[in-house]
């Protein structure tokens, strides 16, 4: 069986972490999630895989510093960002029989592959992955006659949909099916269109999950991904890392070569800590913690269910379920709002479109490259754009944008005590 994984597209929405390009090449425990998502496909024990990316150089310089990855890949150029059908066809004259098709994102593919290949029972038989799904109205959702899928409907409306099945993404196909694709006036949804016109004269089964799978969208997706993966490491101390021998140690925690943990530091899991990072005294870090490698924590700092990645530095104070991007400097006294007074979900302002998170533990999204002064706070939900610097004493309330100075300002009072 051969797979084809999609990691060619701009990723528009994953702002600001839009500089990796594609996002399924940002890293989580130093690995871009490309990675993880292949060593899913290897443990299944498929060989054939094809990528279709945007550019070669940047997968094979990833497979070049992993040679764990025991996999036949076949790279292909898609430049342009013309949508998944077009990446499809690029990949036919190498596909051969039945193969699935995903997004490079979705590293709890070996989760789903064994039920969705028992459900092929013919040969030019396509199989999909359904959820369902109370909201429907953000996914292609399937029309069902029992377990045949007559129809694929985009974003429906309430009125318009006949099922609360949504499709996964992770897709069995047919060679036979790459006919009705090529035919199929090239468009954003052209993929969904051919399968639906392929159902309508061939076999189009689902398999329903009640698991949930991970999405990759939005950059607050991650905490899910991140946290999806933590689920398959164990506990690792690296005999080339320093840790003092106050330091608490609970739970899943991973600490790798030439790390230091400083003296009082706590550090409950599942927690981990990458190359060459530095702990500092009576520091914490806690609740999905992800520490990517040459990253500092200063004495004091507390950090929960946050992704850090790697080069970025911390004075003192506390970040909470947020995402910081590489080498940012951030001040003593640096703190994150990540719950609403009102204990609401927390929503995200994005292209100028309020998106509703879902999520009610959210702090802040750091983009790569930013300064921050000391006694810096911000709210629930903000985002800092790259290369952006964050004057002392401020409080974010809003969206920075990149390459922006942003600054409270203040007015300085000075009298005399004696002419009170």
């Amino acid at each position: 069986m051969q797979i084809v994984l999609l990691a060619a597209g701009n990723s528009s929405r994953f702002y600001p972490y839009i500089n990796y390009g594609h996002k399924s090449f940002f890293p989580i425990f130093d690995k871009p999630i490309i990675y993880h998502t292949l060593k899913s496909i290897q443990a299944t024990g498929f060989k054939e895989v094809i990528v279709v990316v945007r550019e070669k150089k940047q997968l094979e310089e990833i497979l070049k510093h992993n040679t764990d990855l025991d996999l036949n890949i076949t790279i292909i150029e898609q430049p342009e960002a013309l949508g998944m059908g077009d990446a499809l066809l690029r990949a036919r004259e190498y596909l051969q029989d039945s193969f699935f098709v995903m997004h490079a994102h979705h590293v709890d593919f070996a989760d789903f592959a064994e039920i969705i290949s028992r459900e092929k029972t013919e040969k030019d038989q396509v199989v999909l992955l359904a959820r369902k799904e109370n909201d429907i109205a953000k996914f292609g959702v399937l029309r069902v006659d029992e377990n045949r899928v007559l129809e694929i409907v985009e974003k429906p409306t309430n009125a318009d949909h006949v099922s609360n099945l949504r499709l996964i993404g992770i897709y069995l196909l047919s060679i036979k099916f790459l006919d009705s694709l090529s035919s199929t006036k090239l468009e954003h949804y052209n993929f969904e269109t051919a399968l639906s016109e392929f159902a309508q004269n061939n076999l189009v089964t689902y398999v329903e999950t009640q698991e949930e799978s991970v999405s990759l969208k939005y950059p607050w997706n991650l905490f899910a991904l991140k946290n999806y993966l933590f689920n398959s490491q164990t506990y690792s101390i690296s005999v080339n890392s320093t840790v003092a021998t106050n330091v608490t140690l609970e739970g899943t925690v991973i600490i790798e070569d030439g790390a230091k943990v400083m003296e009082n530091a706590v550090l409950k899991g599942p927690v981990y800590v990458g190359a060459n990072s530095v702990v500092g005294t009576n520091a914490i870090l806690r609740e999905g913690t992800v520490l990517s490698a040459n990253c500092m924590v200063g004495a004091n700092m507390e950090i929960r269910n946050s992704i850090i990645s790697a080069g970025t530095h911390f004075h003192s104070g506390f970040a909470g379920d947020s995402l910081f991007g590489q080498n940012g400097r951030f001040g003593a006294g640096f703190n994150t709002g990540n719950k609403r007074l009102d204990r609401q979900g927390v929503d995200i302002k994005l292209d100028n479109k309020i998106l509703t998170t879902g999520i009610h533990n959210l702090g802040v999204i750091v983009g790569d490259n930013v300064k921050v002064g000391i006694n810096v706070s911000t709210m629930p939900g903000t985002i800092i754009g790259n290369d952006s610097i964050v004057g002392p004493h401020t409080m974010v309330r809003k969206n920075v944008a990149d390459k922006t100075r942003y600054y409270t300002k203040f007015k300085e009072i000075i009298t005399s005590i004696t002419e009170d």
